[in-house]
C-alpha cells in the first residue's frame, strides 16, 4: 500500500498504514467530532467504541456485506424518491435507466432497398426488419425476420450495441418516429410503424407517433402471386401448405450397360402441386448420397424444348404444358421425371389415409410392389449332405461345411448347468407301427427301458435281461441323438448347420403311451420312473408347457368332461373294472401293461 494511503475498514474508519490518526476523525460521526473528542483520551475512546457498536450494522456503499444488493446501492446512491425494483422497493430522487427501464424494449417496422443486380425480373428489392432499441442502455439491434424458402441471409442484421449517427452524436430512443429516416453504418431504414408497447411508451414521453403505413411492394413481391390446390370443392385449403404426400419410386436402369435398380422418394407438396424426387440411399451401395434428383418444381408430363438459353415465366406459360396431378398418382402407376420412367410401388400411411379420405382408395388398392434392389449376383442354397460316416456327431461334422479349419461347436453353459444330471426314463415294449411288423412273435414280450438325457437330447435304450426268455439282454441301443421317423435320412439345409438339432426327438415326444420309432423299431412308451414324473410336473406348475400331459389342471378338466357325458363315464367306468381284474378295487400301472 502506498504512503498517505489507508483503508476502510468495515464500522466505516480508515487507518493510516503509519499509524498516525490525523485523518481518523474525518470518517468518525459528526458527533463525536463536534464534542471535540480527543482520541487517545480513555473517556472518549470508550464513547467512539459505544457508537461503533451501534452503527457496526448499518449499510454503507462500500460495505462487503453479502445482503448488500444493487438495488440498496441505487437507493443509497439516490435519495428520497420510491422506485421498484423486482420485489423491492427502493428510495431516491432520480433512478437510474438501468433500473427504471429493465428489460423494456422498443420494437419499429422498417425496410430497407437492396439494389439487384444482373437480374431480368427486379433492379431493387424490399428488405423487411425490425429495428430494435434497447431502452436500459440505449443499444440498438437490426433483425430481419426469416422466411421459408427465401434464399436470403436472413436473420441479425445488426448486433446489438450503442451505434453512432453520421455526426458522431449517439442515437437514443427519442430520436427516432414512424416515418422517419434511420441511417446505420451507410444503409438507410425507413420507419413505417410500431407496436403498440412502443406507441404507448412513446405517447407516455410526449412523442406521439404517426399511423403505421404499409411496406412498399416492388416488382418482385407483385409476381409472387399465391398458388391454390385443384382441390374436390368440398374439402378446405386450411391446412394444406405443410401436407405432404410421399410415393415410393423405382427407377429401373437395367437395360443400359451397369445399369441399376435405385429407389427415390416422390414428395408431392399439396398447397401448391409441386413435386420433389430425393433418392433414397441404400446401405453400403456405394453411391455418392446426392440429395435430391428433382428440387421442388412443378412436374411437367413432357419435357418441354431446350433452346439456347432459359426460357421465360412468359415463354414457358405459351406452351400450356401439363404439370402432374396428385390424383393421378398411384400404385403401380409411372411417373416419367424428366426422361426417367419411376414405378411407384409403394407410399406411407398417411398418403394412403388421404387417398381413402379424398379417393375412396381401397387397402387392396393400394398393396405395395415388391420389388428386389439387390442386383447382386444370387447364389444357390448350400445343400449339407447327411450325418451317415458314424465317426463324430453331426454337429461336429458339419463345421468342415462352414470353415477350413473346423473348431468344435459352442455349448450352451446355462443349458449345461440346468441339465448335466437329468435323464428321463421310461419304461417300453416293442409294437407294429405303420406296417412295421415284429421280427419275431418273442419281440412282443421284450421289455426295454428308454433314457432320455436333457443334456444333449441323446437316447440310450437298455433291455433288462428276462429269465428263460431266450434273449441276452443289455444295451440295445448305444447313447446317440435320432431323429423322428421320416428325417433319419432327409438332407439338411444351410440352416441347420448351426446345431444340427433339426426334426430331433426332443424331452417334449416322450409322452408315456407314445409311440416313438428308433432306427426302424418302434417302443410304446408304457411308464415313467417317479423322478420323471416329478420334472415334468414341477416344471408345468412353474408356468410351463412343454407337458401338456402332465398337467393337473389340464388332466382335471379332461376327467370333468368325460364324466359329464354319459357315453364318457360309462366308457371310465369299462376302463377301471377291466384295468383291475380281481375285483381289489385298486388299479396301479402294471394293471394296464
Amino acid at each position: 500500500m502506498l504512503p498517505g494511503y489507508g483503508t476502510h475498514t468495515l464500522n466505516g474508519t480508515r487507518q493510516d498504514n503509519e499509524g498516525h490518526a490525523g485523518n481518523r476523525l474525518h470518517h468518525q460521526p459528526q458527533d463525536v467530532q463536534a464534542a471535540g473528542m480527543n482520541s487517545q483520551h480513555p473517556q472518549h475512546q470508550q464513547q467512539r467504541q459505544q457508537h461503533q457498536q451501534t452503527t457496526a450494522h448499518t449499510p454503507r456503499p462500500y460495505a462487503t456485506e453479502p445482503a448488500y444488493t444493487m438495488a440498496a446501492a441505487a437507493a443509497h446512491a439516490t435519495g428520497g424518491a420510491q422506485h421498484t425494483w423486482g420485489s423491492q422497493t427502493i428510495r431516491g430522487a432520480k433512478a437510474p435507466g438501468w433500473l427504471l427501464y429493465d428489460k423494456q424494449v422498443l420494437r419499429f417496422y422498417a425496410y430497407f432497398l437492396e439494389h439487384i443486380e444482373h437480374s431480368p425480373l427486379e433492379d431493387w428489392r424490399v428488405r423487411r426488419c425490425q429495428v430494435r432499441v434497447y431502452l436500459e442502455d440505449d443499444s440498438v439491434e437490426v433483425v430481419e425476420p426469416r422466411e421459408a424458402n427465401s434464399g436470403l441471409p436472413q436473420g441479425t442484421l445488426l448486433t446489438r450495441g450503442k451505434v453512432s449517427l453520421t455526426d458522431g452524436s449517439r442515437l437514443t430512443w427519442r430520436q427516432l418516429s414512424v416515418g422517419g429516416e434511420l441511417k446505420l453504418y451507410g444503409r438507410s431504414y425507413r420507419l413505417v410503424g410500431c407496436d403498440a408497447s412502443t406507441r404507448t411508451h412513446m405517447e407516455k414521453a410526449g412523442l406521439p407517433q404517426s399511423e403505421d403505413r404499409p411496406f412498399p411492394e416492388g416488382k418482385y413481391d407483385l409476381g409472387r402471386q399465391p398458388t391454390h390446390s385443384t382441390l374436390p370443392p368440398a374439402d378446405s385449403q386450411e391446412g394444406l401448405s405443410d401436407r405432404v404426400l410421399r410415393f415410393f419410386c423405382c427407377w429401373d436402369d437395367t437395360a443400359r450397360v451397369f445399369g441399376l435398380k435405385l429407389p427415390f422418394a416422390l414428395h408431392y407438396y399439396l398447397g401448391d402441386d409441386t413435386v420433389e424426387v430425393a433418392e433414397m440411399h441404400l446401405r453400403n451401395g456405394g453411391r455418392d448420397p446426392f440429395p435430391l434428383l428433382l428440387s421442388r418444381s412443378k412436374l411437367p408430363k413432357t419435357i418441354p424444348p431446350v433452346g439456347g438459353r432459359p426460357m421465360s415465366p412468359e415463354a414457358r406459360r405459351k406452351l400450356a404444358l401439363q404439370h402432374y396431378h396428385w390424383t393421378e398418382l398411384r400404385i403401380g402407376g409411372l411417373v416419367q421425371v424428366y426422361g426417367r420412367s419411376m414405378l411407384i410401388y409403394d407410399m406411407d400411411r398417411s398418403t394412403k389415409g388421404w387417398y381413402a379420405q379424398h379417393m375412396g382408395a381401397r387397402e387392396a388398392d393400394m398393396r405395395p410392389i415388391p420389388v428386389d434392389f439387390d442386383m447382386s449376383v444370387k447364389r444357390p442354397p448350400l445343400v449339407v449332405p447327411p450325418h451317415t460316416s458314424g465317426f463324430g456327431s453331426e454337429e461336429d461334422s458339419r463345421r468342415n461345411v462352414l470353415d477350413l479349419q473346423p473348431k468344435a461347436p459352442q455349448g450352451d453353459y446355462m443349458h449345461f448347468m440346468e441339465t448335466w444330471n437329468k435323464v428321463m426314463r421310461f419304461s417300453a415294449k416293442m409294437v407294429q407301427h405303420r406296417g412295421r411288423q415284429l421280427v419275431g412273435p418273442h419281440d412282443a414280450q421284450r421289455r426295454f427301458v428308454i433314457s432320455y438325457h436333457l443334456l444333449d437330447q441323446t437316447l440310450s435304450v437298455w433291455e433288462p435281461p428276462q429269465a428263460n426268455s431266450g434273449m441276452k439282454g443289455g444295451t440295445f441301443l448305444e447313447r446317440t441323438k435320432v431323429k423322428k421317423e421320416g428325417g433319419g435320412g432327409a438332407v439338411g439345409s444351410l440352416a441347420d448347420i448351426g446345431g444340427g438339432r433339426d426334426n430331433l426327438y426332443t424331452d417334449a415326444d416322450m409322452e408315456v403311451g407314445r409311440v416313438v420309432v428308433l432306427f426302424s423299431r418302434a417302443f410304446e412308451l408304457l411308464d415313467a420312473d417317479e423322478s420323471s414324473l416329478c420334472y415334468m410336473e414341477k416344471a408345468e406348475a412353474a408356468g410351463g408347457s412343454k407337458y401338456p400331459y402332465a398337467n393337473f389342471n389340464q388332466v382335471c378338466g379332461k376327467l370333468q368332461a368325460m364324466v359329464q357325458s354319459e357315453a364318457g363315464a360309462e366308457q371310465l367306468r369299462d376302463g377301471l373294472l377291466t384295468a383291475d381284474g380281481s375285483g381289489s378295487g385298486h388299479i396301479s400301472p402294471t394293471h394296464c401293461m
